[in-house]
């Protein structure tokens, strides 16, 4: 027998291991009334739709039931592209149930979800009829549980969700289930967030006091009175978590060992996990030698397992920056585009009084712009006009890597600018639709400006005295959009941003633009940009 205290030296670190091993009991204790329910669902949906004779259906996929595109389902833009979602192979095109049945099923299964959006990419229609644990991944997070098929097979997390999501526990539990936003949370959601924290931590501790928490919040919702009370594996549950919080509960070195797996797993989305990992390859080692004097059979695997853990996480020191990069770079960008949707939509119709505005789409009229050559003597000679954000942003094919855009007061400047970050901003949205060709005066490549990742819009006239233009993006968008506790860690984001993506930056009124008196700067510094090198 072993104590989860051998494991770390640090208590802490003991604790983090402790509310592990209590999410996976909490998870035992659910998982026989979670599959209770998904059979009760997956009996109401068919016995309501086979009541007419109906035979069920078991050749469909999920994606055939789905029209292409679909929100939040297929990345298919166009209609001659090709989606490379779920409409991916010539089975799997839209097509209609053969026996009328699947669809009454996808859609009943969307009516028992009660924000309307189920996960389809979790769930396969061919196993619906055969399998009631198929039609609750329904209700899972977006994806992620394609190959599980039993509550077993799912984490705390997918569990938890398919609780919350399904109307069918609205009557479940003693208290309303409600996510938070608008009233108190509930035990599910707590102990979702108990489930997110532990795997997202980049320290692997946990306090004395949250631990007490995290007993508490299990506890309470394996003791629930309408239905939990008395089921046989949630109480078994709750006496584990007793034990496991008193230091009664002891585990096999086998048990020591799926732990230490399971540890493994949620240290793929940790960062700062080096001194965690070297405690845990101490302990492993320990128990390797244990078992050497007991099991030679029990040894082999443990060296297995040990090489594992140690490829899997050699390779997560690899890809976990990166993944977390793109996570945080599509929040960055959503939320980026938010602001921009909010501030920049709409217009003054005049200097004079910012108050009367209309928004940009219904009044805008593509300006004459024109590209101006400068010749050897200093000469500038009017050329072509300018009709596309093609001719705009390149020259003979090459990328402009600063383009000035000059015009008397009034000739539209500041509503082209306006324009620009509305067309980026509705490009890059998921639920965009493409103007029809008859709306379009000009400028119509919209697509062309999608190959930047991010746009940037700062007004220098609210930047008099301001040199830097990263300082300036930190103040008028970094600033606004997020929280003061977010801040530090966004503008670090935005700084590895400007050294590998490919970045646009409008800087709106240049002529407002007031140096220091210290400066001698003819514009602010575009430093840090890496197209500006």
């Amino acid at each position: 027998m072993a104590s989860l205290a051998d494991v770390f030296t640090e208590s802490e670190r003991t604790n983090w291991l402790k509310a592990l091993l209590a999410i996976d009991i909490a998870k035992f204790g659910l998982e026989h009334f979670a599959e209770n329910e998904a059979k009760i669902l997956h009996g109401n949906i068919y016995n309501a739709i086979l009541t007419s004779g109906a035979v069920a259906c078991s050749c469909c996929h999920t994606a055939n039931l789905l029209k292409c595109p679909s929100p939040w389902i297929c990345n298919k833009q166009g209609a001659n592209s090709q989606c490379k979602s779920m409409h991916d192979t010539a089975s799997k095109q839209p097509r209609p149930c053969p026996t009328n049945v699947c669809k009454k099923v996808l859609n009943e299964i969307a009516k028992q979800h009660k924000h309307t959006k189920p996960s389809w990419k979790n769930t396969e229609a061919i196993h619906w009829e055969s399998n009631p644990w198929e039609i609750a991944k329904a209700y899972f997070p977006s994806d992620g549980y394609t190959g599980k098929g039993s509550a077993q097979d799912t984490d705390f997390n997918g569990i938890i969700s398919f609780m919350m999501n399904c109307k069918n526990f609205d009557n479940k539990f003693s208290f309303p289930i409600a996510p938070g936003k608008t009233h108190p949370p509930c035990l599910l959601t707590k102990a979702r967030a108990i489930g997110t924290t532990l795997r997202h931590s980049s320290t692997c501790k946990v306090t004395d006091i949250d631990l007490q928490d995290i007993f508490i919040t299990l506890t309470g919702l394996l003791t629930d009175q309408q239905c939990l009370t008395n089921d046989v594996f949630a109480q078994e549950a709750v006496r584990k978590l007793a034990k496991l919080q008193t230091d009664v509960l002891k585990l096999t070195t086998g048990e020591i060992i799926n732990l230490l797996e399971s540890a493994q797993d949620k240290l793929k989305k940790a960062e700062n996990i080096v001194e965690v990992i070297d405690e845990i390859r101490i302990y492993i080692e320990i128990c390797r030698k244990d078992l050497n004097a007991h099991n030679d059979k029990c040894k082999q695997e443990l060296d297995e397992h040990t090489g594992k853990c140690k490829e899997q996480l050699d390779e997560h020191r690899q890809k976990s920056t990166e993944k977390d990069y793109d996570e945080c770079c599509q929040d960055f960008q959503r939320r980026l585009i938010a602001h921009y949707v909010d501030t920049s939509s709409n217009v003054p119709l005049s200097n004079l009084d910012q108050s009367l505005d209309k928004r940009i789409v219904d009044i805008y009229a593509t300006p004459k712009i024109h590209r101006i050559e400068i010749q050897k003597d200093g000469k500038r000679v009017k050329r072509e006009q300018v009709l596309t954000y093609e001719e705009i942003f390149c020259t003979d094919d090459e990328s402009n890597r600063r383009i000035y855009l000059q015009g008397e007061p009034g000739s539209g400047k500041s509503t082209f600018s306006a324009k620009l970050v509305h067309d980026w901003s509705h490009i890059n949205q998921v639920s965009s639709e493409f103007p029809s060709s008859s709306d379009i005066t000009g400028f119509y490549d919209v697509l062309k400006i999608q190959q930047f990742k991010f746009l940037f819009f700062v007004t220098l006239r609210d930047s008099r005295g301001q040199t830097d233009v990263s300082q300036m993006i930190k103040k008028q968008l970094i600033d606004t959009i997020f929280s003061e506790d977010e801040r530090i860690e966004v503008y670090k984001m935005f700084v590895r941003i400007m050294q590998v993506e490919i970045c646009l930056v409008v800087r709106e009124g240049l002529d407002e633009w007031v140096p220091p008196e210290s400066s001698n700067l003819a514009e602010p510094s575009m430093a840090g940009f890496q197209m500006d090198k």
